[in-house]
């Protein structure tokens, strides 16, 4: 049902202008689009493809649960094309008709909340298909139990929990199975390397239980790596950056095409920044700092100045929190705002970052981390991104270990590149601007 819902979204979307354009004609409302030009359904097709990205981007109706969080996303979805629509009639001639324009966002913003809600209905209902076994150690469960404060990719239900000690018969392993019914087995580490439980394991899998490793687990369900279960070996995976040419090129040109689109943002902003400033943040314009990039190697990054002239001088080095009390007024808008990140489409457009990817850390920061946190510097075989899979799945860090749980998200991002999960990561990172998400 959930799958029906989410293939709905498209499809009224895309019927919503064709309907209302026919009705329009067919109550001889004047010419299609009100100035005497022959109508062009293809323009209703684009029209209608715009709510269909603003839905996608805006987490409708998968991604929103809060009344308030299905309310907002669908009000911005529906209104967002509109909005775009409403530039190109005062620019240029009208292209579809003025119901059509007005009607399909009032009508899919109701739309939106209902399928939204029903999702969130169904949802609930079906969370728990996925019943959970887990045979792990408790500090596995401690860490996973932590691990689920953040939205899973995808819904279970925790069967039980068992200890690898505890289940090692083939009589404990049928009471398992029979007492608590569960449709996958996850083992950690340590109960994989039990010759009696992998046993049991293997023929619960032969009669229709699934089984994954813990790694298996955490990559499939909650979008990260676990550092405490990889080994070295685990690591030799293909990274597309590296790897596969054709996906390079493909990324440097979604570089370039979205620093295009960001940079007349960039140049407007400039001087309204700058009068910004001499009210409230006086000093330079922009921030630079040296950050450490694709193989190691050092650029400046470019970022508008948000802390006194003096903090920023003296905090050179230190972790910067959400809360930070050296962040001047007009700052802490342009941090919220995310209008501070503007300036690094000079560093896409330079080739130091891209888009998307792990975001880029200081140089003393790599060093400490690198000898503290076990593969640290794989992070560094990719180009740098302005935003990245840990900013749109773990808040704020400002801390060694934010830095560490961070690391595990960008593990899955090396291991899962492609350029559907960049437009997926694009796409959360603008939801959680507008909704103020996650970081």
């Amino acid at each position: 049902m959930t799958r029906l819902l989410r293939l709905l979204v498209p499809l009224i979307a895309f019927a919503l202008p064709l309907a209302l354009g026919t009705y329009h004609s067919s109550r001889n409302f004047g010419a299609w689009n009100n100035i005497g030009v022959r109508y062009n359904p293809a323009w209703l097709f684009v029209y209608g493809a715009a709510f269909v990205v603003a839905a996608f981007v805006f987490g409708v109706p998968a991604l929103v649960h809060r009344a308030d969080q299905v309310l907002l996303a669908s009000l911005l979805a529906a209104t967002t094309p509109l909005a775009a629509a409403s530039i190109v009639y005062v620019l240029y001639d009208p292209l579809v008709p003025r119901l059509v324009v007005v009607g399909t966002p009032a009508l899919l913003f109701v739309a939106f909340v209902v399928l939204s809600f029903l999702h969130g209905l169904f949802h609930g209902r079906s969370a728990g298909s996925d019943r959970v076994a887990f045979i792990i150690g408790p500090h596995e469960w401690a860490g996973l139990e932590n691990d689920l404060r953040f939205q899973p990719e995808r819904s279970f239900s925790v069967a039980t929990v068992q200890e690898p000690d505890a289940v090692q018969s083939t009589e404990e392993f049928a009471e398992l199975v029979a007492g608590s019914a569960p449709t996958l087995l996850v083992l950690s580490a340590a109960a994989q390397v039990s010759p009696s439980i992998v046993s049991h394991a293997a023929r619960m899998h032969e009669r229709g239980l699934r089984v994954r490793s813990l790694t298996g687990f955490y990559e499939e369900w909650l979008g990260k790596l676990p550092i405490g279960e990889l080994e070295r070996s685990s690591l030799w995976f293909d990274i597309r950056d590296i790897h596969e040419l054709h996906y390079t090129r493909i990324k440097r040109v979604m570089d370039l095409v979205i620093a295009a689109a960001l940079t007349p943002l960039l140049l407007v902003s400039v001087p309204v920044v700058l009068v910004a400033n001499l009210v409230g943040n006086q000093g330079p314009l922009f921030f630079r700092q040296s950050r450490v990039g694709q193989y190691d190697s050092v650029f400046s990054i470019w970022k508008y100045r948000t802390m006194s002239v003096q903090d920023a001088a003296d905090g050179a080095g230190e972790w910067t929190a959400s809360d930070d009390p050296r962040i001047t007024r007009v700052g802490r808008l342009l941090r919220v705002s995310h209008v501070d990140e503007l300036p690094q489409v000079i560093n896409v457009l330079l080739g130091q970052l891209s888009i998307v990817g792990p975001r880029p850390e200081q140089v003393h920061y790599v060093e400490e981390l690198t000898k503290k946190i076990p593969f640290y510097g794989l992070r560094h075989v990719v180009k740098p991104g302005i935003t990245g899979w840990a900013q749109v799945k773990y808040p704020y860090g400002a801390s060694e270990h934010d830095a560490l749980e961070k690391l595990q998200y960008e593990l899955f991002y090396l291991k899962r590149q492609s350029p559907g999960l960049d437009v997926r990561v694009c796409a959360r990172t603008v939801r959680s601007m507008l909704l103020r998400e996650g970081r």
